[in-house]
Order: structure tokens, then sequence, then C-alpha cells
């Protein structure tokens, strides 16, 4: 993958000593490893003694400073009564001075008294949105659980701003996107979600099926056995909204259907279809 954003500062001693090769062949196999490659206008190399007012340093400095405005914090506390934000914005601080960069004021996210299962979360929209419009291609955080508590919706998050080459460092659980430890965190939450899909899955239709045994009916709906004509077309568009990560009852609300015919619904449907 062709970064535009991703530059390399080189600098040696002599034009054509034994060694010429030896800092580029490492850049490139660390950047292989990553499945990243680097421009040929963002290579910067440095030949003789050490001058940081050179060309080549003063440009990568430039670009260095660049990649850091595009820098971003996530903050979350689900309460204002006893939790506060100062352990999680020392953690960042700390991992940004061992890294010597620094976060721009506005680009700190902070939601104070929102939960991790609500997805409408002020500044967590204002983060998406600025990342949407390229603002924003790095996010550091304390701990996975402050971007979201359902595996689905996390993964769901991950997998966008991978998307727009947008990388996430978890700091607590030493987490980086970049890395191939990192990608496969995500290929385990992947699984996680798929089996705590499943899992509601299977405890809705075993209530459903335990009620229906003593009732003629489901609360609100039709007799056993029957359940409201659903086309194929609508069956998409549910699958769709689950898939986006819309909850049974919003999906429900969103169709005017019954909470149980929607259950029902998804149950016909493979779970890799949905999760897919």
């Amino acid at each position: 993958m062709l970064t535009d954003n991703l530059a390399a500062y080189v600098h040696r001693a002599d034009r054509e000593g034994p060694k010429k090769e030896q800092q580029p062949n490492a850049i490139n196999a660390w950047l292989k490893a990553k499945g990243l490659e680097i421009p040929k206008e963002n290579w910067y190399v440095d030949v003789g003694g050490i001058d940081q007012n050179h060309p080549p340093f003063q440009r990568w400095l430039e670009i260095n400073a660049m990649l850091t405005e595009n820098l971003a914090a996530y903050v979350r506390v689900s309460s204002t009564k006893g939790q506060k934000i100062d352990s999680q914005v020392n953690a960042i601080n700390n991992h940004l001075r061992a890294k010597d960069a620094e976060i721009a004021k506005d680009h700190w996210y902070v939601d104070k008294g929102k939960t991790g299962t609500n997805q409408e979360r002020p500044q967590f929209q204002r983060l998406l949105k600025d990342i949407e419009v390229g603002k924003i291609n790095q996010v550091v955080i304390f701990k996975l659980d402050r971007l979201g508590r359902s595996c689905r919706e996390l993964l769901n998050t991950l997998h966008d701003w991978q998307g727009r080459n947008v990388n996430l460092v978890s700091i607590n659980e030493s987490i980086d996107l970049q890395t191939p430890l990192g990608r496969c965190v995500v290929a385990i939450l992947a699984a996680i979600a798929e089996l705590e899909t499943e899992f509601r899955r299977e405890r809705a239709m075993a209530g459903i099926e335990a009620y229906l045994e003593t009732h003629d009916k489901l609360p609100g709906g039709r007799k056993k056995g029957s359940r409201h004509k659903v086309t194929p077309e609508r069956i998409e568009e549910i699958v769709k909204a689950k898939k986006e990560g819309k909850t049974i009852s919003k999906i429900a609300r969103l169709f005017d259907l019954s909470r149980p015919t929607i259950y029902s619904v998804l149950a016909e449907v493979k779970p890799s279809v949905i999760n897919g």
C-alpha cells in the first residue's frame, strides 16, 4: 500500500560506503512487513557530517510535524460522579512524551458521563467526522473498552478505520494496529464478535420457544406459528441494519415490526451473512 503521508529519513557518512544500502534495506523490510510503501519523493537522504540544517533533514522534520498534527486522543468515563479522566489523560501524555509527540488541544476528544454501549457520544461522533474528512490518521486511547463495550461495535469501528488508513494505539493492551500483533487482535475480536452474536441469537430463540410452550402468541404478536409477511427485499434491509450494529428494538421500529418478528427473520439467516 502506497502511503502518501509516510516518510523515511536516512543519514550516512559517505555516499558510496560498504553500508550504503543498510538503512534503506532495514526500513524497506519493516515497511514490507506492514504492507506499506513510501513514495520516492518522501525519502530524505543526508550524506556527510551530521548537520540539522541540511535540507533533507529539515524537510523530514516538516513531514513529522504534519503527521503529529493528524494525531488524536480519545478519552471516556461512564459517570461524572467519582470518575475522573486524569488517569487516562496522564497515561496518554506519558506515551506521547516517550514518542516525542504532542496532540493539539482540539484533537483531544473527551466524553464524560457516556457509557461504552452508547454510540451517540458527542465527542466520539466528532472524532468519527474528523476521521471521515481526513483530519485524523492516528488515534491513541488508554484501553480498548473506551471505544465501546460491544465486541461487534468495536470491530466495526476498527474495520472502518483500517479502511481509511487510520491507526489505533491502545496503551493498556500495548496494541498498535500497524503491527502484526495488532492485526492479530482484530482477527480475534472478529471471532469473539461472531460467537457473541450467535450466543445472543440462541438465547433469544430459546426464550421465544419457552414462552410459546405455554402461550398461543408472543406479547403484542400473532398466534404461534404465524408471522407478518416479510418480503425478501425487507429481509435484506433488516440484515443490513443488523450488520450496521443497530439494536433489535431500533430495527423493529424502523420496519414497523415486532421484536419477535425481527428475531425470527434473523434466525433464518446464516450468521456468516449477518457478520460478514
